[in-house]
C-alpha cells in the first residue's frame, strides 16, 4: 500500500495541463486514467494491459494504464513493463 501511495503521491505532482486540454469538471477532456490492481499476475499482465488499453481506445483518444502491485512474489512487477 505504501508503494502505491508513493506512485500516486508522484503521478499527481508531475500533472500539468497543457493549453489545449479542456477541463470538464476539472478533468481533463478526452482523457482516461485506468487504475489497475495487481498481485501475482506475472503470467497475464501484460496482455490484460493491452487488451484494456484496446478497450479504452475505442471510447477515448487519450489513456494511460496505470498498474499498482503491492507486494506481488511472482515478478509481476517486471512483467507490467
Amino acid at each position: 500500500m505504501i508503494e502505491a501511495a508513493r506512485i500516486l503521491e508522484r503521478a499527481s505532482q508531475t500533472r500539468r495541463i497543457l493549453p489545449d486540454e479542456v477541463l470538464v469538471d476539472g478533468f481533463a477532456e478526452g482523457k482516461i486514467s485506468v487504475v489497475m490492481p495487481a498481485y501475482n499476475e506475472a503470467s497475464c499482465i501484460a496482455s490484460s494491459v493491452s487488451d484494456m488499453k484496446k478497450q479504452f481506445e475505442t471510447a477515448c483518444h487519450d489513456v494511460e494504464i496505470i498498474v499498482v502491485d503491492d507486494g506481488s512474489v511472482d515478478g509481476t512487477r517486471t512483467g507490467a513493463l
